[in-house]
């Protein structure tokens, strides 16, 4: 079986399926949408290097999400 996950926010059609619909229900649902904005909000209150740590963390999330969902072969 082979899965395709296209993640570039480039399609040309809707997004359809099972595993789409999951997927968009984790991503946004309240529980980490909330998480998310807290650890955010609270990275942005240390001062003079919270906004550096909140674009550290979010490259991390980025390498994280390529490991897990590579984009090319």
């Amino acid at each position: 079986m082979i899965i395709v996950l296209n993640d570039n926010e480039m399609s040309i059609s809707s997004n359809v399926g099972a595993m789409s619909s999951y997927l968009s229900r984790v991503m946004t649902g309240h529980t980490i949408t909330t998480l998310k904005a807290d650890i955010k909000g609270f990275l942005n209150s240390i001062p003079g290097i919270g906004g550096s740590v909140v674009k550290f963390v979010r490259k991390i999330e980025e390498i994280l999400k390529t490991m897990m969902v590579p984009g090319s072969f």
